[in-house]
């Protein structure tokens, strides 16, 4: 693969992250209400488009993590950690899904629990490593 096809492989990966991952947090505020057992259809609409954006937000991130070099530092540690939690909300996400057509509702709930509480655990292993990580510039650069 040639570089240039790997940097448009690396740009359709970080757009489909940034432009997928405002509406499983959007849903994920108006699902979880008690109006839902009264709007069962808007609910049912919301699920679906919320398990594709999720998926997608989890298959960037790992496209992401395989394609792009790891960054120094913990780099190690973020890639093992992208990769797991990455895997892992996908997978809560199928096993959320699968449940409902099952119809086994207590099930359902508890994977989509799982799956936003381990987006948000993504969320919080690269903020940890941006927070920890040594300034790129020297203090008041930037001012």
């Amino acid at each position: 693969m040639t570089s240039q096809q790997m940097t448009s492989l690396q740009q359709a990966g970080r757009l489909s992250s940034q432009r997928s991952r405002p509406v499983p947090a959007a849903l994920v505020a108006l699902s979880a209400v008690p109006l839902r057992r009264h709007h069962l259809t808007w609910h049912r609409r919301a699920g679906r488009v919320l398990t594709v954006a999720g998926l997608t937000v989890a298959g960037s991130a790992l496209w992401m993590t395989l394609l792009y070099a790891p960054p120094p530092g913990p780099g190690d540690l973020l890639y093992v950690l992208r990769l797991v939690f990455g895997s892992a909300m996908a997978a809560c996400l199928v096993l959320g899904f699968t449940a409902i057509r099952r119809r086994d509702i207590a099930s359902h709930r508890a994977w989509m629990i799982r799956a936003y509480a381990t987006g948000w655990a993504i969320n919080l292993a690269i903020a940890e490593w941006v927070i920890r990580r040594p300034a790129a510039t020297p203090a008041g650069a930037w001012s």
